[in-house]
């Protein structure tokens, strides 16, 4: 068995990097608690809390050669954490958004009896027109509406300028708005959730 005498945490650490499941099972051990129920503060979920600590000394293991700790162990540790807490946050936000869209969009076909307003086709509806876009188009909303990118940062990418980006982003919410009207209300919140979800 690995006798490890100075087990302070970087020492520690670089152990891990050269493939020690002993100096690993420390770090582990020394950190676990805490960070659950650091984790536990976030999400109000213990099994939760812990799932996500296993899946960040899980990473840590699997990502050991390529990890760079710029400043303490322990707070690489933490912020790693923070930083899983707040993604598992927001994929249960953005689901509770779907499945509360899901239920008003069910609303609406009961309402209206239009079987063709139903989320699942307005899904298919939704690609079908972003994909007959033309090529051009369809990158530059892409860029735009599901990752993000300024029109001036979409311009630089494409090499082209920033008014025929306006003008490619307005023939393409154009074509949306004639393809899908009856879903307007609608459509804009459904894509980026659609995307996300992905």
């Amino acid at each position: 068995m690995e006798v490890i005498k100075d087990n302070n945490d970087e020492n520690l650490f670089q152990r891990v990097q050269q493939g020690s499941e002993q100096a690993f099972e420390q770090l582990f051990k020394r950190y676990y608690a805490n960070l659950v129920n650091y984790a536990n503060l976030m999400l109000k979920e213990k099994a939760a809390s812990e799932e996500v600590v296993q899946d960040v000394f899980f990473k840590m293991w699997e990502n050991r050669h390529t990890i760079h700790v710029k400043s303490s162990f322990k707070s690489y540790c933490f912020r790693a954490v923070h930083n899983h807490c707040l993604n598992v946050v927001k994929h249960v936000a953005i689901r509770e958004e779907y499945k509360q869209f899901n239920e008003q969009e069910r609303n609406y076909n009961e309402q209206k009896g239009n079987e063709e307003s139903n989320v699942f086709e307005l899904e298919q509806k939704i690609i079908e027109a972003i994909e007959a876009m033309p090529e051009v188009r369809k990158k530059v909303f892409k860029m735009s509406r599901i990752d993000g990118l300024k029109y001036r940062e979409i311009a630089n990418s494409l090499n082209i300028s920033v008014k025929t980006v306006e003008i490619h982003m307005s023939k393409a919410l154009a074509s949306l708005r004639k393809d899908l009207g009856p879903y307007l209300p609608h459509i804009m919140l459904f894509i980026q959730l659609f995307i996300r979800l992905q």
